[in-house]
């Protein structure tokens, strides 16, 4: 139905005018359903979650390529700039995966917060080009705009244009600075709080229900057993900062040490 409606939006669009389109697909996502064809195109894979997850990650690739095909039928394909992005890592009781990384979707751990993404378009000089500077979710709001030639002159936004460094893969990042989460609810539980500073990150209390690692099923890491990710709750009881008799109690002792981690991402 998405890929549908966006297909008759461009066939019906003026191409006098810009077109912006936001396509939010939801089908990497729980429940775990597809055509029963693209699953049949993973034999290899014994698990049956991943099975279908890996199938539904085909779905849409097939609805991605069927909205690049409408832009070309359109004449609009080679001047539109398109970004590809994720809102979170991997659910692990749901066939997701960030392995190596740590923790999943609904912690502050690398594996539940970073996310693979691209950028394509006739305006890039250079092609397959692996950019690695920070980005946050909020700077697509000014990158975009900039890119699209309009005025970035709002001082009261959160986000940074990105674009020049996106353009020459070389310009550093403008932002060096991201606030994962901050919640002082009761139960916070996609994790407490969590900043990112240059290459130093630091979180502070319960980190998230997925904390630990996750590796695939049938690799030689695997130490995962099943029900650690098949239910609705991780075993929390040995993670570090979390009390026993209540996962989400704001019972911790901030001057005690087990409450924070502090971590240099890019250090041996």
């Amino acid at each position: 139905m998405y890929t549908e409606r966006i297909r008759r939006i461009i066939q019906d669009h003026d191409t006098s005018k810009p077109l912006f389109l936001y396509l939010p697909y939801q089908n990497v996502h729980e429940p775990l359903e597809v055509p029963k064809n693209y699953s049949e195109l993973y034999p290899n894979i014994k698990d049956e979650k991943r099975k279908v997850f890996s199938g539904m990650v085909t779905a849409l690739d097939d609805a991605v390529g069927d909205v690049v095909a409408n832009l070309k039928r359109k004449g609009i394909y080679n001047n539109t700039l398109i970004v590809f992005t994720a809102d979170n890592g991997g659910w692990v009781n749901y066939g997701g995966n960030n392995y190596p990384l740590r923790g999943g979707k609904f912690t502050v751990f690398e594996g539940g917060t970073r996310a693979a993404g691209f950028v394509h378009g006739p305006m890039f000089n250079k092609t397959g080009i692996k950019y690695d500077g920070l980005i946050h979710i909020v700077d697509w709001l000014p990158t975009l705009a900039e890119a699209a030639g309009a005025a970035n002159d709002a001082h009261d936004l959160d986000g940074v244009s990105q674009w020049q460094s996106l353009l020459s893969a070389t310009v550093p990042s403008k932002r060096q600075e991201v606030v994962y989460n901050l919640d002082l609810s009761w139960g916070p539980v996609q994790g407490r709080a969590a900043i990112r500073h240059g290459d130093y990150k630091l979180v502070a209390g319960f980190p998230g229900v997925y904390p630990g690692w996750y590796p695939p099923a049938g690799t030689p890491d695997s130490q995962v057993a099943p029900d650690q990710v098949g239910g609705s709750m991780p075993d929390l009881s040995n993670i570090r900062g979390v009390d026993s008799s209540s996962v989400f109690e704001d019972s911790f002792d901030a001057n005690h040490p087990s409450f924070y981690y502090l971590f240099n991402l890019k250090g041996e």
